[in-house]
């Protein structure tokens, strides 16, 4: 037989629902299985978004907890979020089983957006930061005045409003910088934002730049290394900055 004429998919053929547990994406109207199901960790909604661009469909998902998963969906299985809780003390019944999650047991957790019921995203792509590359590859100019610009929509806070100090060693083969939170604020910032979000850092083979998103003229951190950093070395220093804070 023939084909039918294949048809490119566009933002209004897609609908797609999410929450902090599940995504739901329709295509013409029925659910599109591959991209459906409770997610392996939460997600803030308020953050992610989707797009079709040259017929591909992205989705850009933000982690409430940094870490890789195996898989962004559990399988057939109940999966972590249709568990049943068994607290077996009276803390875990007010304050949840959740050790691990952001400001866990402290009282701006509740303040963090639990987005645990299913709404509708509509399509879109945010504004690209001063300095960021655009999708098209491209550099976004900067905003005038450098350092005494205004601040962007994208500032969350700056440094003086977080940082304790900064600390720098290395070895034969690498060099580690670590950046000290007061840890009150960066809990309460951790508990309701995405890090990914908040955090940034470029790093080139002789410099590197530590900054928050939104007020890159102000950076963290910006200084010249001594020697040459390879491209597999400040790979790994921008790969691993995060988790490298999460810990301070």
């Amino acid at each position: 037989g023939v084909l039918p004429e294949r048809k490119a998919w566009s933002a209004e053929d897609i609908k797609v629902e999410l929450s902090s547990k599940t995504l739901k994406v329709h295509l013409n109207g029925e659910a599109f299985k591959p991209l459906c199901g409770d997610f392996v960790q939460e997600v803030y909604r308020f953050k992610s978004w989707w797009v079709v661009e040259d017929e591909t469909l992205i989705i850009r998902l933000f982690k409430r907890e940094l870490g890789s998963w195996k898989f962004p969906f559990h399988g057939q299985t109940a999966g972590l979020f249709r568990r049943n809780p068994f607290p077996w003390r009276t803390i875990q019944q007010k304050v949840g089983m959740s050790h691990n999650a952001p400001g866990h047991g402290l009282a701006y957790a509740k303040d963090a957006p639990k987005e645990e019921e299913l709404q509708q995203v509509a399509p879109g792509r945010p504004e690209t930061e001063p300095g960021e590359l655009r999708p098209d590859g491209a550099v976004e100019e900067p905003a005038p005045g450098g350092v005494f610009a205004m601040p962007t929509g994208h500032q969350i806070c700056a440094a003086h409003d977080l940082c304790l100090g900064i600390t720098a060693q290395q070895d034969d083969f690498t060099v580690t910088i670590e950046v000290h939170f007061e840890y009150d604020r960066y809990e309460r910032l951790r508990a309701t934002y995405p890090l990914e979000a908040v955090f940034g850092a470029d790093v080139w083979p002789n410099a590197v730049c530590i900054f928050f998103q939104g007020d890159r003229m102000n950076p963290i951190l910006w200084g010249e290394l001594d020697g040459q950093a390879g491209s597999g070395h400040g790979q790994y220093l921008e790969d691993n900055f995060l988790g490298s804070d999460a810990e301070a």
